[in-house]
């Protein structure tokens, strides 16, 4: 082993050393002491054959100061070296008069004052291994040697995977002589030069710095053991974290079948401050409010080996000091556990993929350029929205803080949250962030998928989530009066809830609120551009929201008397109760009706209006969330046809109600107290009257309208020798809310089932039926009516029995529709017979004549038929005869040609019956 000794200002005078200059000393210097070889980061490695990349280190100097005059011997150098050593303690290339030792290679090392040197004169062994000559370097009263990192001595490294590469040994130079050099030293443990290469255990800790941890142990001359922890901050909270790479030296087999020794690499990234309390950080824009979380406990699995892949910024290109972490194993994303509290005290869980960035490169403050401006780029963008998006599965989040805590007013069934990285531009700089530990960006909620109470349940049937961002009010301004109406979520589209709109209670009433904004004095509601701005409730409501289906009640509703109402705070709104776990939050909705004669709704002063949605939630989500939905208006009158030109019908509504349940189940509540006929049938007036008294009331609400009135049939009445059977009435009104026609009917009997009188031998059948139709300014109508009169004679025996009886009958149906008026009239006479004989055997015959006219033909039409019968226990055959048919033409003759084509040749009772056929025929009487 060569040893260099040489000697500063110091002269050998007769075998003595004479000091002769203002610095004295010795300088013993030994050749390399470290090598550092080429390592492998895979579980795996691939070791060659050849040998293995490796850079040696540059020699090492032991500098001993000489004060006093003493002999020039080797033994006398040695002693010196036992009291001091002269040595740096500030960065830079030593200049050859301080103790200066490249252990390991790159990294130039000086002890702290008091540090000493032994050495023996005589080899020294270790177990097998004899070292010809060793110095070991020894802190004062024996405790572990203090180092110093002074410079590094090659800023670009050479090796693949070095550790510590030359970043992190700039640093560690800055660790140890950029502040507290007293509390920032490296301990050096076993720090020996000797002739094979140094020996040594090194540690330094530097909590707050960027390189956090260092530890190296060295075996002559080869690494051991090598740990570089170095610090930085996840994306995109900023929890403050670190990744720890370890080299072990592991025996593998080479790619020749033999057995090499190598140095192998692990990483792992772990957690230094796993809670963020987010209003902590002084620089946070908006107070933080641009989360919906006042704090967030970040958890992360220590043990699994990672990876770091390099993040690429706009141009493709490796942003320096950023990556994203990576299971070693499989290179699928090492996910960050987040568990937040709200700002309602919820705790709410999700978790991200990893994204580191070191702490070297995180507190520059620029906005473009820098490694942080390009993460804010890169993860802002598009192809990361996978790792900036987290799904929640419909946790409770509230967004914004509420005004009572507890309430969960500001509470959301949340699906997926998206956040985006904001940079701190506003006032801190590099050093400012590095105080503060915090990087140059700060994690905002840019969206979130929300389903909401009031715009979901409420309807009484399932709503699609739809995105929210917060509200720039709340942002801004928290709750404090700027943001006057408490917004603190807008809508990214415009959503409506409609109530009501389901079969059959749209019928009646629907109410579709508009969501802009969620906020806390309505719940829901427009976005109101400024607090003088008037709430005008019609723009709360879609155009489904109507009364009694065709009505739109943004059309009735007045303004509210704002004189009375601070603006933008004055607005019907919700009231929240707590119980438990249980949140009730009743939101109501009372506007003033105004008339509309085009719409056909007459206000009264007593006419009122109101919704009442009343929603439960649980804040632990023990219980789905329930809403019931109150729709009412009373006190009003309805005209039929709508638009004031035809005044037929008038309704006296009393309330008009309906209760839908988020459950599906619902209730339908009309009261129509009464109606009236307008001038245009107002001579129907007693008909009405009298009917609707005979037969009661009824309220029928269908899908597209409302049917009313009542069909009853009455007993038979008689009148001394009056009776009427088959007495049935039938008045009803059909009301359409959907814009299809008006309908009235008013029937007593009908052309199928008549009325029918009896007064001894004489009777009667009697039937009218008047249907009206209404649509817009058209109107039709029909009647129709028939009376037939009869008088009977007949006797019976033991043996047989007979009857027979004469009818005569009148029919006449008037129908005036929107195409033209029509007229058919009817006359018939009946000779009708019937014998029976001990009930077995009955033969019945008619001779019957009729007289039929209608307009829309312009004819008559005379005929003749004879109807028999004969019905026995085994049946019996029955027949029309036609005696004859004669038509008369009315007409102008436009239309003969049809009308000869339509109607049959007249023919004889001879012509169309044989003399065979009229002998069955009168044999069946004998």
């Amino acid at each position: 082993m060569d040893v260099l000794v040489e000697l500063f200002d110091v002269d050998v005078v007769a075998n003595q050393l004479v000091v002769n200059g203002t610095l004295p000393s010795i300088r013993i210097t030994f050749g390399s002491q470290h090598t550092a070889e080429e390592m492998f980061d895979s579980a795996t490695p691939t070791v060659p054959t050849t040998a293995l990349a490796s850079t040696s280190a540059g020699t090492s100097a032991l500098v001993v100061p000489v004060s006093s005059t003493v002999p020039f011997t080797f033994a006398t150098i040695i002693d010196l070296a036992e009291e001091a050593l002269r040595v740096q303690s500030v960065e830079g290339a030593p200049d050859g008069t301080v103790t200066a030792l490249e252990i390991p290679a790159g990294l130039v090392l000086s002890p702290a004052l008091g540090t000493t040197v032994t050495a023996a004169t005589t080899p020294f062994t270790v177990g097998d291994t004899t070292e010809v000559w060793i110095a070991r370097l020894e802190g004062d009263d024996d405790e572990p040697v203090e180092v110093a990192a002074i410079d590094v001595t090659s800023p670009v490294d050479l090796l693949n995977d070095r550790i510590p590469d030359a970043a992190a040994r700039e640093e560690i130079v800055d660790n140890t002589t950029g502040g507290d050099t007293g509390d920032a030293l490296v301990t050096a443990r076993r720090l020996w030069l000797s002739s094979s290469g140094a020996f040594a255990r090194l540690h330094g800790s530097w909590p707050t710095a960027v390189v956090t941890a260092w530890r190296q142990r060295i075996a002559a001359g080869r690494d051991l053991h090598v740990e570089v922890t170095t610090s930085g901050y996840l994306a995109p909270f900023g929890h403050r974290a670190a990744v720890t790479e370890i080299a072990d030296r592991t025996f593998a087999v080479d790619t020749g079948g033999g057995v090499s020794s190598v140095m192998q690499v692990r990483r792992y990234l772990t957690l230094i401050d796993d809670v963020w309390e987010i209003g902590s950080h002084p620089f946070t824009p908006d107070a933080g409010r641009g989360l919906p979380f006042v704090s967030i406990r970040a958890v992360v699995d220590d043990t699994v080996p990672v990876s770091l892949v390099a993040v690429k910024d706009a141009g493709n290109a490796d942003i320096p000091g950023v990556s994203d972490v990576k299971r070693a194993s499989n290179a699928a994303d090492l996910k960050v556990s987040y568990v937040a509290t709200d700002r309602d005290g919820n705790d709410v869980t999700f978790s991200l993929p990893a994204t580191f960035i070191e702490s070297d490169v995180a507190h520059d403050p620029a906005t473009t350029g820098t490694s942080a401006a390009k993460l804010v780029t890169a993860f802002n963008g598009a192809p990361r929205a996978a790792r900036r998006d987290t799904s929640l599965r419909g946790q409770s989040v509230a967004f914004a803080d509420p005004v009572a805590p507890g309430s969960g007013a500001t509470t959301k069934r949340t699906f997926d949250l998206g956040f985006q990285l904001q940079q701190l531009v506003s006032a801190p700089t590099e050093d400012d962030l590095v105080s503060a530990a915090r990087p140059a960006y700060f994690a905002t909620m840019n969206r979130a998928t929300v389903l909401d109470d009031l715009v979901g349940p409420g309807s009484g049937k399932a709503v699609d989530a739809f995105e929210v961002t917060l509200h720039p009010r709340w942002l801004a301004h928290g709750n404090a009066a700027a943001n006057f109406d408490l917004s603190y979520l807008g809508l990214t589209q415009t959503k409506v809830g409609t109530v009501g709109g389901g079969q059959p209670v749209g019928a009646v009433f629907a109410v579709e609120f508009v969501a802009e904004v969620f906020n806390q004095t309505a719940g829901i509601g427009p976005d109101l551009p400024t607090a003088s701005t008037p709430w005008d409730p019609s723009t709360a409501l879609g155009a489904a929201s109507k009364v009694l289906g065709s009505i739109p009640l943004a059309e009735l509703i007045d303004q509210l008397p704002f004189e009375d109402l601070v603006p933008g705070v004055g607005i019907p709104g919700t009231e929240v109760s707590v119980e438990g776990d249980t949140v009730t939050v009743v939101f109501s909705f009372r506007p003033t009706l105004r008339t509309s004669t085009a719409l056909g709704f007459i206000a009264r002063p007593s006419t009122s209006a109101q919704v009442i949605v009343t929603t439960t939630a649980s804040l632990t989500g023990a219980r789905p969330a329930t809403a019931t939905t109150e729709m009412t208006v009373r006190n009003f009158d309805m005209v039929f046809p709508p638009g004031g030109v035809v005044d037929i019908i008038v309704l006296d509504v009393e309330r008009m109600q309906a209760v839908v349940d988020s459950d599906g189940a619902l209730s339908v509540d009309v009261r129509i107290v009464g109606w009236a006929l307008g001038a245009d049938l107002g001579f129907l007036q007693p008909l009405f009257d009298t009917l609707a008294d005979l037969v009661g009331f009824r309220v029928e609400p269908r899908s597209d309208g409302i049917g009313l009135g009542n069909a009853k049939s009455l007993p038979d009445l008689g009148f001394g020798m009056l009776e009427l059977r088959n007495v049935h009435v039938d008045i009803g009104l059909d009301l359409s809310l959907t814009g299809g026609p008006t309908l009235v009917h008013v029937g007593l009997g009908s052309a199928a089932s008549p009325v029918e009188a009896q007064l001894g031998t004489l009777g009667a059948t009697f039937f009218i039926e008047l249907d009206l139709e209404f649509s817009g300014t058209d109107t039709s109508w029909r009647v129709e009516a028939g009376v037939a009169i009869f008088i009977e004679y007949g006797f019976d025996a033991v043996v047989v029995s007979a009857a027979v009886r004469l009818r005569v009958g009148c029919s006449f149906v008037f129908d005036k529709g929107t195409s033209g008026t029509e007229v058919k009239v009817a006359g018939a006479v009946a000779l009708e017979g019937e014998v029976s004989v001990l009930g077995l055997l009955t033969v019945s015959a008619a001779v019957v004549g009729t007289v039929i006219y209608n307009s829309s033909s312009e004819k008559i039409v005379v005929r003749g038929e004879i109807h028999w019968a004969v019905d026995t226990p085994l049946g019996g055959p029955d027949g029309t005869i036609p005696i004859g048919s004669t038509e008369f033409d009315l007409g102008d003759g436009q239309q003969a040609a049809v009308a000869a084509a339509a109607v049959p040749d007249t023919a004889s009772f001879g012509d169309l019956y044989s003399s065979t056929d009229w002998s069955l025929y009168s044999a069946a009487f004998a």
